[in-house]
């Protein structure tokens, strides 16, 4: 049920509600972190800094004791900072509906890459040595990330333009081989960990959150949780705390299904029918990847600074690799955008106004009302429609110059016939067979 951000944030009489309060408020805590991730910006950097670490998930938030010994003052004074940030968040929302409802996402927010990079830059080589031994000692997949992290930015081919994505799919690899290799050293594994662990990566069906078993992870996902375990002990090699190497022969396995045949793009009445049910957020969302064929992450980190209605363009947007592409926008793209416009607009404020797993939510939950499949293509789905329907309409060049691919066999995964037009081609071949003996093409 969704309740509005000042609600959340005030008491009965008026005043706004103490750290205490809104950290045993879940509606209160995502009120906190869904304007903070709007508005951050706008904040004295130690008011960012104390509600990133006091208005958390779960026992990640800190107490105000904790943070009033960081910043060397009070604990009053510490709550009184603690009232200005909320105060100074509420006045950058002014003005703007924010609802808060059970599908957003409250994740805290990382530190920036620079300053989780630069803590370890800082420590001499002994010192990374010891904090690694320890952390590898204590299985804290968190401190064996920070020093994965520090070894990828500092030494790695991508340094600082490795995408978040690829960097949180790290993060979550190396926790999982932790948890895999309990009984193992880390800093010793065995001669056969490496390819026993990757043995049971291909062959073991995933178990989800409920405890079921599903279907065996593709091939894609084992070879990012390679990837990143290759990563943790490179790093581990780097700063010294161990020479094992137990991944090193090791290679992702191959991927045995055709690339065409992985998503299924939404066809274009789909498309339409999608645009019929939704609202206004909707509409910008599924204009956003089917008709600018934007990736999921990029459609939601939009800002209404890149939005450029003269030249009908969609500036500067960020892809993979941390290229930079201007994009154009149609005019029903541009429309839908401005649908969604609040009165008061600041230039680094997000045009969706949510992320990318709650923008997931938002497209199933579209699909169920409008009567379209969702399963086996979610959002990604809507961009290999604007390459099948580019290529249809343009070529193949158009699409690639749409989609910004490098690489024209990329574009092809995207260009996609439906399997109603596939079956068309098969029944177009049989018809073109003489049925009175031989093949009626000369």
């Amino acid at each position: 049920m969704s309740q509005d951000v000042s609600s959340a944030l005030f008491k009965a009489d008026g005043t706004v509600k103490s750290l205490r309060d809104v950290q045993r408020d879940p509606g209160a805590t995502a009120a906190v972190l869904s304007m903070l991730h709007t508005f951050a910006r706008e904040l004295d950097p130690r008011q960012r800094v104390l509600l990133e670490a006091t208005v958390a998930a779960g026992d990640d938030a800190r107490s105000l004791a904790d943070m009033a010994r960081e910043f060397g003052v009070s604990r009053v004074r510490t709550h009184a900072m603690f009232k200005q940030a909320i105060a100074a968040l509420l006045r950058s929302a002014e003005g703007r509906s924010l609802d808060i409802s059970d599908s957003t996402e409250i994740a805290r927010a990382e530190p920036s890459l620079v300053d989780a990079v630069d803590r370890w830059a800082r420590l001499t080589p002994e010192s990374r040595r010891i904090e690694a031994v320890k952390a590898a000692h204590e299985r804290d997949p968190e401190r064996l990330w920070d020093v994965t992290q520090y070894v990828l930015a500092t030494r790695g081919r991508k340094r600082a333009g490795m995408s978040p994505r690829t960097r949180a799919a790290y993060k979550r690899g190396i926790a999982d081989l932790v948890e895999a290799w309990a009984h193992e050293s880390l800093l010793k594994p065995s001669s056969d960990a490496g390819a026993m662990w990757l043995i049971r990566l291909e062959t073991e069906p995933m178990t989800g959150r409920n405890g079921h078993t599903g279907m065996r992870r593709a091939a894609s996902t084992v070879a990012v949780k390679l990837a990143a375990a290759k990563a943790l002990y490179r790093a581990l090699r780097h700063v010294g705390a161990t020479d094992a190497d137990p991944f090193r022969d090791l290679t992702a396995p191959a991927d045995l299904q055709a690339p065409e045949d992985k998503r299924e793009a939404y066809s274009t009445a789909e498309v339409g029918r999608l645009l019929a049910h939704g609202d206004v957020r909707d509409r910008a969302l599924v204009l956003l990847c089917a008709g600018a064929g934007l990736r999921n992450a990029e459609a939601c980190a939009l800002t209404w600074s890149q939005v450029d209605r003269r030249d009908g363009l969609l500036r500067k947007v960020v892809g993979k690799g941390g290229r930079v592409r201007d994009v154009p926008a149609s005019n029903d793209l541009l429309d839908a955008l401005e649908a969604t416009r609040p009165n008061v607009v600041q230039p680094e404020q997000t045009v969706l106004g949510f992320g990318p797993a709650q923008a997931r939510q938002r497209l199933k939950r579209l699909c169920e009302r409008s009567g379209v499949r969702y399963e086996g293509r979610g959002v990604h789905g809507l961009r290999h429609t604007a390459g099948t329907e580019v290529t249809r309409l343009h070529g193949i060049d158009a699409a690639a110059d749409l989609l910004r691919h490098a690489n024209l066999q990329t574009t092809r995964r995207y260009s996609k016939r439906s399997r109603q037009e596939r079956r068309g081609v098969a029944n177009d071949l049989s018809r073109g067979y003489d049925p009175d003996g031989g093949s009626s093409s000369t």
